[in-house]
């Protein structure tokens, strides 16, 4: 994600405040990075909730950047709901003046869900009384293996296998 904030207004403004509750997500890792518009580092402290404080003043015309990394959780592709990120910029001179200062904007990103499962039976052994092996008689045997795999991004859940052989008295 990028957000970028711009000192629009015409005085310098201090405890700018940025808040976004991903900033507290252990998704984000240490990706975290504020710069200005020359890419230099700037400092800025990182409370809980989400809420981030550009330390030092920011000037008239000022661009800052932030920039982190999220990474999507299985629970939320399980979801098969979008991600919405939000974030609200506030500063000092909210409070010192009539003008409005509050910015906030959010974005919202869709998962791909592909709930997809398949399945493979094969024979795995003969046993057989014929020559070579071969199933001629009464009570020979076939082993089969039933393969069930998950082939999409999402879990599966109450996966139920139906097989005609599996009421068979046949099976041991």
């Amino acid at each position: 994600y990028t957000s970028t904030v711009t000192n629009e207004g015409n005085t310098t403004l201090t405890d700018v405040v940025v808040t976004d509750a991903m900033f507290s997500s252990t998704q984000i890792g240490e990706s975290l990075r504020v710069v200005d518009a020359e890419g230099n580092d700037v400092a800025y402290t990182l409370g809980t909730g989400g809420v981030l404080t550009i330390t030092g003043d920011m000037d008239v015309d000022a661009v800052y950047t932030i920039t982190y990394t999220y990474a999507i959780s299985q629970d939320e592709i399980d979801a098969n709901a979008p991600i919405l990120n939000a974030v609200t910029v506030t500063s000092a001179e909210d409070d010192d003046t009539n003008e409005d200062t509050d910015e906030d904007a959010d974005t919202t990103t869709d998962l791909y869900y592909n709930p997809d499962v398949a399945v493979e039976k094969t024979v795995t052994a003969t046993n057989g009384s014929g020559p070579s092996g071969e199933l001629s008689k009464e009570d020979d045997t076939i082993d089969y293996t039933i393969t069930v795999t998950n082939e999409g991004n999402t879990t599966l859940t109450d996966v139920v296998v139906t097989d005609e052989m599996f009421s068979s008295t046949q099976i041991t």
